[in-house]
């Protein structure tokens, strides 16, 4: 039986890392919206992505995450791009976007409980 290469997710942990700190960032536009007085309160509240502890702590779990990658990054990237079309912090503008990415996101393939933990500790301060 021969080995089978773990395929190389490098560039699609490097791509869920970026989005989703464009995410918060974007999120962030409009703090009063989740309860900040400045956009600064707000990054400092939502954290920032630690993008080395990410590829750690998918390492050796590249089957499961190159699965559950392929789906949530195409996902968080059209989160992205609705956080972006923000009519000016319009009521309503950030939940419509976040329930069109949660919905996309939960018919993704998940990672275990424990990796998913691990992976949102990535973010400090964590999710």
């Amino acid at each position: 039986m021969a080995c089978q290469e773990s395929p190389d997710i490098s560039a699609q942990v490097d791509a869920y890392g970026s989005l989703l700190s464009l995410s918060i960032s974007l999120t962030c536009d409009c703090p009063l919206d989740h309860g900040y007085d400045s956009k600064p309160e707000c990054g400092d509240a939502l954290g920032s992505v630690n993008h080395e502890c990410q590829h750690e702590v998918l390492e050796g779990h590249e089957e499961a995450a190159d699965e559950y990658l392929g789906c949530a990054v195409p996902a968080l990237d059209a989160y992205v791009t609705c956080l972006e079309a923000d009519p000016g912090c319009e009521p309503g503008w950030f939940d419509a976007c976040n329930e069109v990415y949660v919905g996309a996101e939960a018919k993704c393939p998940q990672l275990s409980a424990g990796l998913t933990a691990e992976l949102e500790s990535c973010v400090q301060p964590p999710l």
